[in-house]
């Protein structure tokens, strides 16, 4: 997700990824307590065992997913939304409407019934049997519970 430039005056660097300069859209947290964006945290560890922010080595590897900051990120996106619409709703009051602007009436012709032979059957919709009546179960995957850190 990329934030447009007027919407950026509003957000706070704790919603952009350190490594992408980003808006999140699925934030991690690594073992050292620091967010990035999965794919891009991802791809760093694959070839660092160090954090791309401290530079010190992580306990693990292990990512967890940070849904706080993208609520956070949701919340403010529509209320974004929501000032901008009400902006654009208060122009449109204000601004009178010239005559190109003004609806026009359009007359609509209905077009004539087409013939029907009386002898040709009318034929029969075709309803699609069920593909199969197995159903698909989507798979669940337990999120890994957080290491506590060492004393």
């Amino acid at each position: 997700m990329v934030a447009h430039e007027d919407e950026k005056d509003h957000l706070t660097e704790s919603y952009f990824c350190p490594l992408t300069k980003e808006l999140f859209i699925d934030p991690v947290v690594t073992s050292d307590g620091n967010t990035f964006e999965r794919h891009a945290i991802e791809q760093w560890l694959r070839t660092n065992d160090a954090s791309p922010l401290t530079k010190e080595k992580l306990e693990n590897k292990l990512l967890f997913p940070n849904p706080l900051i993208q609520k956070h990120i949701l919340d403010h996106y529509n209320k974004y939304l929501a000032r901008k619409a009400v902006r654009t709703s208060k122009v449109e009051e204000k601004k009178p409407q010239s005559e190109v602007e003004r609806p026009v009436e359009v007359k609509k012709e209905e077009p004539a019934p087409l013939p029907l032979k009386s002898e040709e059957p009318v034929p029969k919709p075709v309803v699609p049997e069920p593909a199969s009546e197995h159903v698909i179960e989507p798979v669940i995957q337990p999120v890994p519970e957080p290491v506590p850190p060492k004393p």
